[in-house]
């Protein structure tokens, strides 16, 4: 709690040295214009879930469902791919209803598959994790997708190399917070809800306690009690997993809304993508119509 509340500390103080600054590190005023903070923001919480729920994934399939490697792997390529295709679907999107809705639907799509996760267990129940991994990766990869377009299109040509490093700073920002404080939840709970079986000693329970791998690799030195120990084990992580991906969902489906009344200020719409009107320029040269009339 001391780290945390001398790092947000820090930062407003950086935050507060960078609008002083003729030249500064970071133009702190960009975020003044609500449709390039909603934009950044919206890419801040594509990464955070992405990032939380390739975690969680990768260590579902292996910890829990006993999966291979190579076998993880390829169960979560068709999350790839559904990013992929919500990437190549964006710029249709785009011209067609404009910014203020397709992020929040980006993301509303996100957060519905983080719902879709609450399904899980401890069986291979693979279909179940497909549809949420397919409905969550279109979802991110069209949030990501326009939002890397509307963060350079917000603000002046001579200003886009500073708004692309903050955009990227966001992506990277939002991953290491997805893994830490999610990584944080899904811990917490495993440890609240991993219920030992009895005749262990102390030394043995903390082991188990301290992660679902820890409590694998131990499990066995336990013969009397190893099966329950896995089982209770796998059970925990699940749990962990449920209250992660309602975390998750929260957050996406809330900033859902946020984004939509702050991307909708700015300009939006198909007709915010095409070029302004300009008046024709008059073929007569001045004084002309004088020189007519005398």
């Amino acid at each position: 709690m001391v780290a945390a509340l001398l790092g947000i500390g820090g930062l407003g103080l950086f935050a507060r040295r960078q609008t002083r600054l003729a030249e500064p590190l970071i133009d702190m005023r960009l975020f003044r214009r609500r449709e390039y903070a909603g934009s950044v923001s919206a890419a801040l919480v594509a990464m955070f879930v992405t990032a939380a729920l390739s975690l969680m994934f990768a260590q579902y399939f292996q910890l829990v469902l006993g999966w291979s490697q190579l076998s993880s792997a390829l169960a979560g390529l068709p999350g790839a791919a559904a990013a992929v295709v919500g990437g190549v679907a964006a710029a249709p999107a785009l011209a067609r209803w404009g910014h203020g809705r397709v992020v929040p639907v980006g993301l509303a799509l996100t957060g519905l598959g983080c719902a879709l996760c609450l399904p899980v267990d401890t069986t291979a129940n693979y279909p179940v994790v497909l549809v949420a991994m397919l409905v969550f990766g279109t979802g991110a990869g069209l949030s990501v997708a326009v939002t890397n377009h509307t963060v350079v299109e917000a603000l002046p040509p001579g200003r886009a190399g500073a708004a692309a490093a903050i955009s990227e700073t966001a992506f990277e920002v939002g991953g290491a917070l997805g893994i830490a404080l999610i990584g944080s939840v899904l811990n917490a709970v495993y440890r609240a809800r991993l219920v030992l079986p009895s005749g262990l000693t102390g030394e043995q329970a903390g082991r188990l306690r301290e992660s679902i791998g820890g409590a694998l690799t131990d499990a066995p030195a336990m013969p009397a009690e190893s099966a329950r120990a896995v089982a209770a084990a796998r059970q925990a992580f699940v749990d962990g997993i449920h209250v992660a991906t309602v975390a998750c969902a929260m957050v996406a489906v809330l900033l859902a809304g946020v984004t939509s009344s702050a991307m909708r200020a700015g300009t939006d719409g198909p007709a915010a993508h095409r070029p302004a009107h300009r008046p024709k320029r008059s073929s007569s040269r001045p004084g002309a119509e004088q020189t007519r009339r005398s």
